[in-house]
């Protein structure tokens, strides 16, 4: 990725790394931590998941 701002995220990605999906965790993981400045946006339905 470039230099983004602002990343949108669907429900999926966040659930996995809530639920500690082992299949994508330590991807999610790695991906928190390399945009950890970035603002993430998501939807309502997201939230309310």
């Amino acid at each position: 990725m470039t230099d983004f701002k602002k990343i949108f995220l669907d429900t999926s990605p966040i659930v996995y790394y809530l639920e500690r999906n082992k299949s994508y965790y330590p991807k999610m993981k790695m991906f928190w931590k390399e945009y950890e400045n970035c603002d993430y946006i998501t939807s309502a339905v997201t939230v309310t998941e």
